[in-house]
């Protein structure tokens, strides 16, 4: 379900990603909410930095709302989340997350 709220992120997002350069679509409980507010340029400093870490370029992931990661092609991961919805782990980011998520990086 898909909805438009222009308030500033909710602290208990799951997680987001930049959709266009004006869109930011926030993920909370398998819902999505689209923000075109320009303080999505920002929402990385917003976000609590010990409880999300960026996945993508233009992905960021609460660390307690993974539930498992598995492989997908050419090095690049499948974030599974609690809710049921998935994210792209790219390869270029797997070590940092691997850390902060609690795992030794490859």
């Amino acid at each position: 379900m898909s909805q438009t709220d222009a308030s500033a992120p909710r602290p208990d997002l799951d997680w987001l990603r930049v959709a266009a350069i004006l869109l930011l679509h926030l993920y909370h409980s398998a819902r999505m909410f689209n923000v075109d507010d320009p303080w999505h340029v920002k929402a990385p400093q917003l976000l609590p930095a010990h409880r999300f870490c960026r996945v993508h370029r233009g992905a960021l992931v609460a660390l307690d709302a993974v539930q498992r990661l598995e492989p997908w092609d050419h090095g690049d991961g499948l974030l599974v989340l609690k809710d049921g919805s998935h994210c792209t782990l790219s390869r270029t980011r797997r070590k940092g997350f691997l850390e902060r998520w609690g795992l030794k990086g490859e």
